[in-house]
């Protein structure tokens, strides 16, 4: 089972209906992970939720990292065919859904190298979850606001076999590491060597 739903009761268990934002360290096992969505709140994704930290973001963080380091360029004209070489540099049918939106994070970056503050690390990973775990088997993920207690909400993933669970995070996490590594080098090597003026390929 793998889903998702946002509403009111976004931070009620799905299995049992106990309720993740009550009394701290109150919530039930199917609770997985959770994170906030604002990298301004402790890096976002990469900071310690209830249950600990999610499965292989901090890989995914350091890969979002490293692919922003290809593209810095001080060749401005250099670094916009970077980036445009970026988002065709996946074939179609294997281009995840999150794909552009990562291409746009990074845009953003405007050729600034990623920080390591909790936020500047946390920004781009957290920008993409909880995207790459759609369709991962044995989980559901929500959204509350929390009532407005907190800013920005937080994302809440459940299991009814936490093991499962946290196994199907760790794997889709690592695809989307693996998938934006193999992107880097690609682009690092079709840019390999060039010498400021622009490279068409």
């Amino acid at each position: 089972m793998s889903g998702s739903r946002e509403d009111d009761d976004g931070s009620k268990c799905p299995f049992c209906g106990k309720d993740a934002a009550e009394a701290w360290g109150e919530w039930c096992d199917h609770l997985v992970a959770d994170w906030s969505p604002d990298a301004d709140e402790n890096g976002g994704v990469l900071g310690e939720g209830r249950v600990g930290y999610v499965d292989g973001v901090n890989e995914l963080a350091l890969a979002c990292q490293a692919m922003n380091a290809v593209l810095v360029d001080a060749d401005a004209t250099v670094y916009e065919a970077k980036l445009t070489a970026l988002r065709d540099v996946l074939p179609l049918e294997k281009r995840p859904a999150w794909w552009p939106n990562l291409c746009d994070a990074l845009s953003e970056q405007e050729g600034e190298p990623i920080g390591e503050t909790p936020y500047e690390f946390g920004r781009i990973p957290t920008r993409l979850m909880p995207a790459p775990l759609i369709g991962a088997p044995g989980i559901i993920f929500t959204y509350s606001d929390l009532g407005r207690r907190v800013s920005s909400g937080a994302y809440f993933v459940w299991s009814e076999n936490p093991i499962t669970g946290r196994e199907a995070i760790a794997s889709h996490v690592g695809t989307a590491t693996e998938i934006i590594k193999g992107a880097t080098e690609t682009v690092r090597t079709r840019f390999q060597g060039h010498r400021g003026e622009g490279t068409a390929w």
